[in-house]
């Protein structure tokens, strides 16, 4: 592990998150190439069951199918690591740490929506988030445990992203506060299918970018146009370079 590279780029994507850009699966490449895992995902979840669009990445694996996200949905409330991380404080962690893992294997959760993936062992970066349940980093590995060198380097990691994800936070307040922001409200997942659809990405490029799926993208591109009133994907790009990116 190169910890001079690893910490130059990983200052690098803090200001990117900062600056609003999709940097997020860049991050997940980062950890890839200096941690490693077998794949690692972003999650902003709502574990409470209210209504909230659920923001996954993913790198090294495909994006969940909807049969998934539906089993993800229905038994995500009943991992006992996940119920942990819903009350502990940010900072980062191993599931064996938290959970008997011989337990884990014999529940449904680990049956139907892990094992299938071989999510046996799990790094968490824990981030506060004022908006979600959770927003959560994951490591996840089938064959060997996260050491404790590992760990080091990850809260490390997660330290210079919250700082990014905390400066974001601030400067969207800030603009309401001072009616900067006074246009329409896109979510972050939307900021993030514009802003690839500006640089002229095609649906299945920004799915792949984004680690969802071409249908998710479609989903996202039609509340677009409804959004900036446009019907196409050339008048949503030119919105969007004109100042549609404001919007928060």
């Amino acid at each position: 592990m190169d910890r001079h590279v690893l910490t130059r780029r990983t200052t690098d994507l803090a200001h990117g998150i900062a600056e609003g850009a999709p940097v997020v699966p860049d991050l997940l490449a980062v950890l890839d190439r200096f941690v490693g895992a077998d794949t690692i995902t972003f999650s902003e979840l709502d574990i409470g069951g209210r209504a909230q669009e659920a923001l996954v990445e993913t790198h090294g694996a495909p994006p969940l199918s909807s049969v998934e996200e539906d089993r993800w949905r229905r038994l995500l409330p009943t991992h006992p690591y996940a119920r942990w991380l819903t009350t502990a404080p940010p900072g980062s962690s191993r599931l064996t740490d938290v959970v008997d893992l011989s337990d884990l294997e014999r529940s449904e959760v680990y049956e139907v929506c892990l094992q299938p993936r071989g999510h046996r062992f799990q790094a968490a970066l824990l981030f506060p988030c004022r908006t979600v349940d959770l927003r959560l980093l994951s490591l996840w590995r089938e064959d060997r445990d996260f050491e404790d060198r590992e760990l080091e380097a990850l809260e490390h990691v997660r330290r210079v992203v919250d700082a990014g994800f905390a400066l974001r936070e601030s400067v969207d307040v800030l603009r309401r506060w001072s009616g900067a922001a006074a246009g329409p409200s896109l979510t972050a997942r939307q900021r993030e299918v514009a802003a690839l659809v500006a640089q002229g990405l095609t649906n299945e490029q920004a799915a792949r970018r984004l680690g969802i799926s071409p249908r998710t993208v479609r989903k996202h591109l039609g509340d677009l146009f409804e959004v900036a009133g446009v019907r196409s994907r050339a008048a949503l790009a030119s919105w969007w370079r004109q100042g549609g990116r404001s919007a928060t």
